[in-house]
């Protein structure tokens, strides 16, 4: 029974895991997190409207992250081709 919860703790601890919440957020070296925008109702708004504006946050975001692994890659193959 020791060894399951030894190896349970190891675990949780070596997967990077933490108890503080504000560690929970991963942000690259150098990077400033940035809070998700909420989307929040108008009283006006209609269902296809909401529906159109998280679409478009979303898109936004997915494209901001294609580019920064774009970058990052780039990066990482100019490291390897100067090692």
């Amino acid at each position: 029974m020791k060894h399951i919860i030894i190896i349970g703790i190891s675990t949780f601890i070596l997967s990077g895991c933490s108890l503080i919440p504000s560690a929970w957020n991963s942000v690259r070296p150098g990077a400033v997190a940035e809070p998700t925008p909420a989307v929040t109702p108008a009283p006006t708004q209609t269902v296809e409207e909401l529906d159109q504006s998280v679409t478009t946050d979303l898109e936004t975001s997915m494209d901001a992250d294609l580019k920064q692994i774009d970058e990052d890659l780039k990066a990482i193959d100019a490291e390897a081709k100067n090692y």
